[in-house]
């Protein structure tokens, strides 16, 4: 039999925000909760205009800009974790 309790939301939150202390993402982590918070708190029909407009932009290309700073930085992210990956290797070899 075990003695472990369920995990409930507030130690769910404390592991998240450790997680990303530990990670160096609390700003972002912070940055999309204020951006949930702003769209959460908009009238429903302000919030589909806004989606609208930013699929609209999509189209048009004036956000491809931003899309591919996203790329560029999920791809700078990938790559420096797998060269952290193989320094590990290589460390560990000797």
């Amino acid at each position: 039999m075990s003695n472990k309790k369920p995990i409930g939301w507030p130690q769910a939150i404390r592991d998240v925000l450790i997680a990303s202390i530990n990670k160096g993402q609390l700003p972002v982590l912070f940055f999309g909760l204020i951006l949930l918070l702003i769209v959460y708190k908009m009238p429903s029909e302000v919030a589909g205009q806004l989606a609208i407009k930013i699929v609209q932009d999509l189209e048009d290309w004036y956000l491809a800009g931003y899309a591919g700073f996203g790329i560029v930085v999920v791809g700078w992210t990938l790559h420096a974790k797998s060269l952290n990956r193989q320094i590990v290797r290589l460390l560990e070899r000797k």
